[in-house]
């Protein structure tokens, strides 16, 4: 998968969240007993015929010191690595929250309900939490919007991408902090073409970044005759290992088309080059020249009846184009491989 799951999927997926007890019970009586702690829940849920998953919730009060929240993040840890836990059961930690949900729900929810907006989905070692409550705390000083840490990202809900990128970028510690997602609070039936694209990378966030962000997003204009949307730009934060890991600096950008009536393939024409769509392709492409090797552009189509009444039911690879990399043999070939490739070797 070349992009990386959204903020709200990757916690759903994972069910991160923090409390400290033993499974099959309510088991959240020690974690409530901590300094710092505004309560406390063990949830149970089921994954399958009795097979069951538990994930320990633990809420601090808006005003807990930096030591009790490491206290409970090393408590969450001691549970997660205790008799008849771990495997699919979590952990999460929220401040201030006022609640107990066992997962991301509620950031744009009203405001007597306002949801969590400081997690931290992971417990590990004493020196790791700590550095995590560091994080958490520096990140919601400075960019004033909801911040979850987990194992693999610190993620940022923000309606503006670039400007917070440009907030981290110029603080002299969160610069430094690898493994960022920034993006909108999209919920699963909201249709992203009417938010911001996402930025992410799965090292230090760079000027190079941001700059090739507000380029591929500017080049959504040159659309004609349909709708252009880019939707990710960066390096996937959730890829084992990183694809960063073999192409240091390499940055995706992935775009979707719609043409008008929702058409499929056969409304483009039979030379790529001569379509009204190539030249905003032709644009994103034109971003690859200056990028490390290992970028990519992936452009898809959206087309068919309406899936839901949010997006259409089906998708084709237009373009997928890698610098420096051979194309992968096998498979369905992209509607305009052939022409894209020999757009950016020439």
């Amino acid at each position: 998968m070349r992009l990386g799951t959204s903020l709200a999927t990757a916690g759903a997926l994972l069910g991160a969240l923090v409390t400290l007890g033993a499974a099959g019970s309510d088991g959240a009586s020690s974690f409530r007993a901590l300094p710092g702690v505004r309560d406390a829940m063990v949830h149970r849920y089921a994954l399958d015929t009795d097979y069951w998953g538990h994930t320990a919730v633990v809420d601090m009060r808006a005003d807990a010191t930096r030591k009790e929240i490491v206290g409970a993040l090393d408590a969450l840890r001691r549970w997660k690595r205790g008799p008849g836990n771990g495997g699919d059961d979590a952990v999460r930690l929220t401040v201030g929250a006022g609640t107990l949900e066992r997962e991301d729900e509620g950031w744009d929810a009203d405001a007597h309900h306002p949801g969590a907006d400081a997690v931290i989905a992971t417990a590990r070692s004493h020196a790791r939490n700590a550095a995590n409550v560091d994080l958490l705390l520096r990140a919601r000083r400075v960019l004033r919007a909801p911040v979850t840490i987990r194992s693999w990202e610190w993620s940022v809900t923000t309606p503006d991408p670039a400007a917070t990128a440009r907030r981290i970028i110029a603080d002299p510690v969160l610069s430094k902090e690898r493994g960022v997602s920034l993006g909108p609070d999209l919920g699963w039936d909201e249709d992203a073409r009417l938010e911001p694209a996402s930025l992410a990378s799965s090292e230090t966030l760079t000027e190079a970044h941001l700059a090739t962000y507000l380029a591929a997003v500017a080049n959504e204009r040159l659309m004609r005759e349909g709708e252009a949307h880019v939707s990710f730009v960066g390096a996937p934060t959730n890829q084992i290992p990183p694809h960063t890991a073999e192409f240091p600096g390499a940055i995706q950008i992935y775009m979707s088309l719609r043409l008008p009536g929702s058409r499929g393939p056969k409304a483009f024409a039979a030379d790529p080059l001569q379509d009204p769509r190539w030249p905003v392709v032709a644009a994103q492409l034109d971003l690859l020249r200056d990028l490390p090797r290992g970028s990519s552009v992936w452009v898809t189509l959206e087309h068919g009846p309406m899936d839901g009444g949010i997006s259409p039911r089906y998708s084709r690879t237009v373009v997928d184009v890698m610098t420096g990399v051979a194309p992968v043999e096998g498979g369905e070939k992209p509607l305009w491989g052939e022409a894209a490739a020999a757009y950016v070797g020439g």
